[in-house]
């Protein structure tokens, strides 16, 4: 039985549909690494899991392990192939999504050197 990556699944789907993450997030009304972290342990609250499905209007088993038995009674061969293959539009997005990570990241450097300098000059 093939383990589905939520993750993945997800960022192709997005880029399949030339959505960005951030566009996901906004969507759901979700933080940024709330849902990458969800999505990444594969600990996605139902509630989020129906919003997710709804806005990206992916079937329900999609998310469901190949071989399963929810998998082998609706059996969606045509989903399994659309996922399975790295294709430009996939690169892309994961692209824009790492710069939208390393945005983040550096913004968040930014505000601690901030922090730091503030507390330094209070120790003074």
């Amino acid at each position: 039985m093939k383990k589905i990556d939520l993750k993945n699944l997800i960022d192709e789907e997005l880029a399949r549909q030339g959505k960005t993450f951030k566009w996901l997030v906004n969507e759901l009304d979700m933080s940024f690494d709330g849902l990458k972290a969800g999505l990444a342990g594969e600990s996605i609250k139902l509630r989020d899991l129906k919003k997710l499905i709804s806005v990206l209007n992916m079937p329900i088993h999609a998310f469901f392990e190949e071989g399963s038995t929810f998998q082998s009674i609706v059996g969606d061969r045509n989903n399994q192939a659309n996922h399975s293959v790295l294709n430009e539009p996939v690169v892309k997005y994961q692209v824009e999504n790492l710069q939208q990570k390393v945005e983040m990241l550096e913004k968040q450097v930014k505000d601690k050197e901030e922090i730091i300098q503030l507390l330094r000059m209070q120790k003074q």
